[in-house]
């Protein structure tokens, strides 16, 4: 049973106090006693080994105690022989938005003794009334900063219209053309555009770009000397030092790492557009540790606050919450604030255990499976951490790769689970009602960039990585790939997505006008298609017979509801 929101709120607070007040009871080792060094021999030898099996290139961590920080690198920031170190820099991804949550408590400090004072539960639309217009209008009305830094605005994830946009303020304004999945408050639903809302926020407040406020008021005060908010930026600094990573995507069917393009995502912003280092990283998570300036007292006691409770279903992990901008959860009984941050390319991880007063950052240069072994080694760590015994601790490589493997045998099954009844493939299976050549064209939606339709061979589909950010079924980053048998003379409706990183998308069809969708498609070998998620897509014909609207399930949260392009050419 769903809670209602004022209960979710009550009771995520009650499951933060609870262990606040057992953990607090425990034993604190005094400052002046050496601590550790977690990063040691033994973990090198399992860095070695999760990297070899996730297919990781480089990888920086570090591990902060109550009185320093230990770092270092693993593998290669560049290939064939840039080495990375503790002063690689990575893209940091949606750890960007513990920043913007606390840019917005500054803001919020400031205006406290003013005439008309910035809460967290102000309303959104009284300080970008004419950006911020949502489809229901008692939400445009009623969200607030806290609904929108929690993810319990109502609306998916939606990232198809953020790819699409070319700044926050039009990701925002593109808004009012996308559906909610859930009512506002009842629902925890992980957006990246909610932070979005917010770094337009602060720069309409500000008047000042969110990067340039983030470097004046926060990384600068920690002395983060080596963080950016954007690729052009990080690249210039670091043309010469050999310090920026590059993105790689590994090609299983191949065997081959390939290089990412830089993706600079200006619409990311708030969400995902961090480039950092683990040193400086470090610095943050101390900050935070200690309850440090630049972030005032109230500032990290209203970050911290659980709001929204998520049920993650990991092992030996107690249930988690979200506050703004941070996961809060257990870990055989030690709290854990935390976040996860993914691109094409890039994964980190940073968190930290604020009654122990330890914390760890780790970064590595590939995508999903470049989570999944970040993961693992955080757990090692908090493993050694904890003196979890050998025999009460998780296998776990085999945990990410169960979930891997039922990931890749729901795509496996994309056609009968979409589409359970469709006759299968042979007589009974009814033909388009156009050729192929007749569904291809421009199509337009105002909340997306136009898709341009055409017929390809599948031997040009190109070859390559994971593409943009997705759609449908996907999450951030690109996996590896699952490998789909098709025919190799067989011809595809191929399109490319987004204006700052290119997804391929390539429609297959399965019965009368209705297509399977496959998200970030590229060509194998032998006459297959690799692909990353699917969806399902339908045309609509006219009167006059001719194709006139595409419809795609964006998000799967809207339980296989369509978003209908017209054509136009």
């Amino acid at each position: 049973m769903r809670l209602p929101q004022a209960s979710v709120v009550t009771a995520a607070s009650l499951l933060f106090g609870l262990s606040h007040c057992l953990l607090a009871a425990q034993q604190q080792s005094p400052l002046g006693e050496e601590y550790p060094n977690l990063l040691d021999a033994k973990f090198d030898a399992r860095v070695k080994e999760v990297m070899d099996h996730f297919h990781v290139v480089g990888a920086s961590v570090a591990a902060i105690d109550p009185v320093g920080t230990h770092s270092k690198g693993y593998g290669y920031a560049v290939l064939p022989n840039t080495n990375a170190t503790s002063q690689t820099v990575y893209a940091t991804g949606s750890t960007t938005k513990s920043f913007t949550a606390a840019a917005m408590s500054m803001l919020i400090e400031e205006t406290a003794k003013s005439k008309n004072p910035i809460t967290w539960t102000t309303p959104i639309s009284s300080l970008i009334r004419d950006d911020y217009v949502l489809m229901d209008d008692y939400a445009t009305e009623h969200l607030t900063l806290e609904d929108s830094l929690s993810h319990r605005t109502g609306l998916p994830r939606h990232d198809y219209a953020l790819i699409s946009s070319s700044s926050p303020r039009d990701a925002v304004r593109r808004l009012r053309y996308l559906p909610f999945s859930a009512e506002i408050r009842t629902t925890f639903q992980y957006s990246n555009i909610g932070f979005v809302v917010i770094a337009h926020v602060i720069e309409t407040l500000t008047g000042q770009w969110l990067g340039d406020f983030f470097r004046e008021r926060i990384w600068e005060p920690l002395t983060m000397t080596s963080t950016y908010f954007s690729i052009p930026d990080a690249v210039k600094v670091n043309e010469t030092s050999g310090h920026l990573a590059r993105g790689y995507h590994y090609l299983k069917e191949v065997g081959v790492q390939v290089p990412e393009p830089y993706l600079d995502f200006p619409s990311f912003s708030g969400a995902g557009g961090i480039l950092s280092t683990v040193d400086d990283y470090a610095k943050y998570i101390r900050a935070m540790i200690d309850r440090a300036g630049p972030i005032s007292p109230a500032g990290h006691a209203a970050l911290h606050m659980p709001r929204s409770i998520v049920n993650e279903g990991l092992p030996d992990t107690g249930p988690t919450t979200y506050s703004l901008g941070w996961d809060i959860s257990t870990y055989h009984g030690a709290t854990i604030i935390e976040h996860t941050g993914g691109l094409p390319g890039f994964a980190s991880h940073m968190l930290y255990l604020p009654f122990r007063r330890w914390g760890f950052v780790l970064m590595a240069n590939a995508g999903e499976p470049g989570n999944d072994a970040l993961a693992v080694l955080m757990y090692h760590l908090l493993d050694e951490l904890l003196s979890v015994p050998e025999y009460s601790q998780t296998d776990w490589i085999g945990v990410f790769d169960a979930r891997q493997r039922d990931a890749e045998e729901e795509l496996h099954a994309a056609r009968s689970r979409l589409y359970p009844d469709a006759p299968s493939k042979g007589e009974d299976v009814m033909p388009p009602s156009l050729a192929l050549e007749e569904y291809a064209g421009t199509y337009i939606h105002p909340a997306f960039d136009n898709v341009e339709l055409e017929v390809i061979d599948l031997d040009d589909l190109r070859r390559g990585g994971g593409g943009a950010a997705g759609a449908g079924e996907t999450g951030e980053g690109g996996g590896g790939g699952v490998v789909v048998g098709l025919n190799e003379t067989e011809k595809i409706l191929h399109a490319t997505f987004g204006r700052f990183g290119r997804s391929d998308l390539a429609f297959m069809h399965v019965n009368g006008e209705n297509f399977l969708l496959w998200v970030n498609a590229r060509k194998g070998e032998n006459g297959t298609l690799v692909t990353e998620a699917a969806t399902k897509a339908e045309f609509l014909i006219g009167v006059d017979g001719r194709v006139e609207m595409a419809g795609i399930a964006t998000e799967p949260a809207m339980g296989g509801e369509k978003m209908w392009f017209t054509k136009v050419a």
